[in-house]
């Protein structure tokens, strides 16, 4: 039976057509446009899961990360409970090297 993937699969999947979109560039392309707003410390609030949207996300803000010279920001909260959101960005927004 024919399938097209919504997402690109990870690892060795047998799934030969998908869509998606380039995570990487959106994440690079609002990271650059903060910085040039005037934003010096950026953070990133993540999920824990290993799919292809969470994991190239955030490989995109660590390489950004290191291109600009500023030390990672972030908290990584597990996407499948509905209050860890809320709770990753507390802790995030209570470290002494908070995003700005």
């Amino acid at each position: 039976i024919p399938v097209v993937s919504d997402g690109r699969p990870a690892g060795a999947l047998p799934v030969t057509a998908w869509v998606d979109n380039d995570h990487e560039a959106a994440v690079l392309g609002l990271l650059d446009h903060l910085a040039e707003a005037g934003a010096r410390r950026i953070g990133l609030l993540t999920g824990t899961s290993t799919d292809t949207y969470t994991r190239l996300s955030t490989t995109a803000y660590l390489r950004w990360c290191e291109r600009v010279g500023q030390d990672p920001v972030y908290e990584a909260y597990p996407a499948h409970d509905p209050c860890a959101g809320a709770v990753a960005a507390d802790r995030l927004l209570a470290r002494p090297d908070r995003p700005d």
